[in-house]
């Protein structure tokens, strides 16, 4: 099933944060912040007690009291010059040494902020550890305006902390003012609420389409066997068939087994390459209990051989479940299982477990899935006696055929006695969210039947973003839909790091215009796992199923050592040797042998360069633990050492091959400025940047990328520069409130919605590009479980239903391509214009601070963010991005069109 989350769950309304929670008793009132009013002054020099300011010495800040919200003082911090990029690069009132939380407890901060000249008017908000530093809770953004807002945040601590290491903090990374006010954190008994909800206050069957005579509609896949972080199934594995069943003329398929099981792939930390040997047919959506409540779970079973091991689970937040294996025969047998909700909200899944039934293929039939009320099951029958559905034929609902527009498929049951008539009507809106098209249905459906209507040509002609919803007798469900012109094939200047793990998700994104894949998977240890024993058998899968399907891969060496040949030390605070985060600080550490790195550069450049022709060495090196952590000594002589030696090795290889390198921050980061001045330049063909930057205008960052160009240019010449690693995030339909998209500097990177994030996307690939810029790898290609968060996936939700993003990109790419040059910048009055040699001709990206008409010139043509033709030789360009084109190529044409724009 492919669809979209329940509306309404935005969790953003005027820059507010909305926490959208259940009450499940009373929550204790003792609030843990001191003088969180502000009004105790015992110095009497204006500086609140329990309150400070914190910055680098490249900040300077002026930390006081002001006019409160209610009548009373606040906290004032102002900030008149920002400097230098480094870890302590912000603007910063905090509370230091006060606040202690209980791991595993939840917490609800509020507070009162408004702000001034504050880039983007973005603040972030955290609690962290100060000894070992490290984020603990909370860890999000704000927006502030002049007007005073208040804002809450629900939020669980991830571990003990003591307050006398802790650290309350609000802070942003730019020049202007931030008042604060009434500052409560609190332990609450409130809890995230899961999204989208089912109603269940009937009696008899709550779950819909429960014997699949509707397709596949309201089902998903989960396997409770799933592997670590981005690694869930991600679709419906399983074919809904005809034949004789217990109910209706329909079943589920699942058949598992070599050849037919999908193989998931994963490039992280150690590569995987795994045929799916569970899965579980389960419902999409959460059903609402209370605690102790009694509830029956039934399905009706048959598998191709005696003994076939089905599992049955109830499913909570997070992972948290209640199992039922039960034993399956050849002839169709009702399974059942009664539990007591250990939660407020759950759904339920049965289907086929590979290694419990120690068989390596088997096929289970699933049909009349029931769930109810009480200790026993009672009779199957449906959740309505005419359910109806729409869906799509084709994967993740996404067409590659504008002028054929979207194809819709409406699907119905009747299960009573006597023939029923549907009627209802499919809306569609767009990217705007206005309304695409529209067509009304009304059709028979016979006794204990099904129907099946085809809705073509709906919005015809269009591209984008589509969200086609069904309203009519038996149901309402809507789908999340995309209309692009096929990018397969074209060099994009989009990619992310890792890989989806589906080769099916693959193929969408190539579709779509996301070509490029950072995989990690080439480790030293992994392809030396002992001295001078070469095996490139786990990494091979992961290189070769990019190029398979028709992508491009960036071949990172991630870090310095092997475990056999690391230098590392334990010492007393580090993690345990086992963990994950213990076996890569084993990897982070330079080998006892440096000379080996670059053996296991060349090797790795050699094994492969038919493969891929760039090689990125070391992730993120000195500023963190991934590699040469400075924490452990190392510096950046080390790096270049490192640097060097690989570089050689791989240009020993074969000369053509290219090397990408740098320190992974931002532009105007101080580390980067010196590996540039120090002469990295001379050493890498592709400069390496990552960015993780709060939703803060495009254009803020113009100026830092322009003093890297310049500083380049003084140290050799500009090289390309690709950013790696770059965070940006939205989901309309999110899974829960408050959403939280991965940890904190993912979160960070939040959007207040997917239309706000497609074009910042496009806006910042303006104007990196102009300086510069090449490729941007987004973070991450992962899948998160069904009905669990994805956000973190960015362009895909469950099924590979399209956020508004991948439209978005699928564009940019058609007519950006891997542009030659830009060619000029037009910024003033408040429009942002960049011209490019681009694939489609001349192209320019604009856009502007307050709407204004622009004159087209013969041969110029301009086109939305998705890209439809605007008609007419006069358009307006406001804040969502345009493109103005010649496709002859005439860039002048095109920069006099920006140019006159009134």
């Amino acid at each position: 099933m492919v669809g979209m989350r329940a509306a309404g769950a935005a969790i953003l309304a005027a820059g507010v944060l909305l926490s959208v929670a259940w009450p499940v008793g009373a929550a204790v009132s003792t609030n843990l912040v001191m003088n969180g009013s502000f009004e105790e002054d015992s110095g009497g020099d204006g500086v609140p007690d329990g309150w400070s300011a914190s910055g680098s010495s490249e900040v300077e800040q002026k930390f006081g009291s002001d006019a409160g919200s209610g009548g009373g003082r606040c906290a004032k911090l102002a900030c008149t010059r920002f400097g230098k990029q480094s870890p302590s690069t912000h603007a910063m009132i905090c509370q230091v040494g006060k606040v202690g939380l209980v791991r595993g407890t939840w917490y609800r901060l509020t507070f009162r902020a408004r702000g001034e000249g504050i880039k983007g008017g973005t603040v972030s908000v955290g609690i962290s550890r100060t000894r070992p530093w490290g984020q603990v809770a909370l860890g999000d953004t704000f927006f502030v305006g002049s007007e005073w807002d208040r804002f809450e945040f629900l939020f669980r601590a991830k571990e003990d902390l003591q307050p006398d290491v802790s650290r309350l903090q609000f802070y942003y990374y730019s020049t202007g003012a931030l008042w604060l006010d009434d500052v409560e954190l609190v332990e609450t008994d409130e809890r995230p609420r899961w999204l989208p909800e089912i109603p269940s206050e009937s009696r008899g069957n709550l779950i819909p389409n429960s014997s699949f005579e509707c397709g596949g509609a309201n089902w998903g896949s989960v396997s409770v066997a799933s592997g670590s972080w981005g690694q869930h199934a991600f679709r419906l594995e399983g074919d809904v068939v005809g034949g004789r069943a217990p109910h209706g003329e329909r079943c589920l398929q699942i058949s598992l087994g070599a050849g037919t099981s999908p193989v998931m792939y994963f490039d992280y930390f150690d590569p995987v390459e795994r045929p799916l040997r569970q899965a579980l047919a389960a419902n999409v959506g959460w059903f609402r209990a209370k605690r102790g409540e009694r509830f029956t779970f039934s399905v009706w079973l048959k598998a191709d051989a005696p003994g076939t091991v089905a599992r049955m689970a109830a499913i909570y937040p997070e992972g948290r479940l209640r199992r039922h294996d039960v034993a399956v025969g050849t002839e169709w047998q009702r399974h059942e299982f009664s539990f007591d909700a250990e939660g407020e909200s759950f759904f339920v899944a049965a289907g086929l477990d590979l290694d419990a039934s120690k068989r390596d293929a088997a096929i289970l039939w699933v049909d009349a899935v029931q769930l109810e009320r009480g200790g026993k099951s009672t009779a199957y029958s449906p959740r309505r006696t005419v359910e109806t559905f729409v869906s799509s034929p084709v994967i993740g609902n996404i067409h590659t055929r504008p002028e054929a527009g979207l194809a819709l498929d409406v699907r119905a049951y009747n299960d009573g006695e006597g023939a029923a008539r549907v009627r209802g009507k499919i809306s569609v809106t767009d990217f705007a969210d206005a309304l695409a098209g529209e067509r009304e249905l009304d059709f028979a459906v016979p006794a204990k039947g099904g129907a099946f209507v085809r809705v073509g040509g709906v919005a015809s002609g269009k591209r984008g973003f589509f969200r086609a919803s069904w309203v009519g007798d038996g149901g309402t469900n809507a789908l999340r839909c995309a209309v692009i012109e096929s990018c397969a094939g074209i060099d994009s200047p989009i990619g992310m790091n890792h890989a989806y793990p589906w080769d099916w998700m693959l193929q969408l994104a190539h579709l779509g215009g996301i070509s490029w894949w950072r995989d990690w998977s080439v480790k030293w240890g992994t392809v030396e796992p002992e001295p001078e024993r070469w095996d490139f058998s786990q990494s091979d899968p992961q290189i070769d199923r990019i190029v398979r399907n028709g992508g491009r891969a960036l071949v990172l060496l991630p870090f310095p050592s092997a475990p056999w040949a690391s230098r590392y030390s334990p010492r007393e605070k580090d993690p345990p040797a086992e963990s994950q985060q213990g076996k890569r600080l084993r990897v982070a550490e330079a080998a006892k042998d440096t000379s080996g790195f670059g053996r296991y550069a060349a090797a790795a450049a050699d094994h492969y360069r038919d493969r891929t022709r760039t090689f990125h060495i070391l992730n993120e090196p000195l500023f963190t633990d991934y590699a040469l952590p400075m924490s452990r000594g190392y510096k950046l002589d080390d790096y270049l050492d490192h640097l060097g030696m690989a570089a050689l090795a791989i240009r020993g290889v074969d000369r053509g091959l290219q090397v990408a390198g740098g320190i992974a921050q931002g532009p105007g980061a101080a580390l980067v400025q010196e590996f540039v001045a120090r002469g990295g330049l001379g050493i890498v063909d592709v400069v390496d940047l990552h960015m993780y930057p709060p939703p803060v205008p495009a254009e803020s960052h113009e100026e830092d990328f322009a003093a890297l160009e310049r500083l380049m240019g003084e140290h050799g010449g500009a090289k390309p520069i690709w950013i790696t690693e770059f965070g940006c995030y939205a989901d309309d339909d999110p899974a829960c409130v408050p959403l939280v998209v991965g940890d904190a500097t993912m979160n960070r990177c939040r959007w207040r919605s997917e239309a706000l994030a497609s074009e910042q996307l496009v806006k910042f690939v303006a104007v990196s590009f102009a300086h510069g810029v090449r490729k941007i790898f987004l973070h991450a290609g992962v899948c998160g479980p069904l009905n669990g968060s994805d956000s973190a996936s960015i362009f895909f939700e469950y099924g590979g239903a399209p956020r508004k993003m991948y439209p978005a990109v699928a564009a940019l790419t058609a007519f950006l391509g891997s542009p030659e040059s830009c060619t000029k910048t037009v910024s003033e009055g408040g429009l942002h214009g960049y011209a490019f040699k681009a694939r489609a001709g001349a192209v320019a990206i604009a856009w502007a601070d307050k709407p204004r008409p622009i004159g087209l010139p013969d041969g110029v043509d301009a086109f939305d963010i998705m890209g439809n033709h605007v008609v007419g030789r006069e358009v307006s360009v406001g804040r969502t991005p345009l493109y103005v084109v010649h496709k002859g190529g005439d860039v002048g044409a095109v920069v006099r069109a920006l140019s006159a724009a009134r």
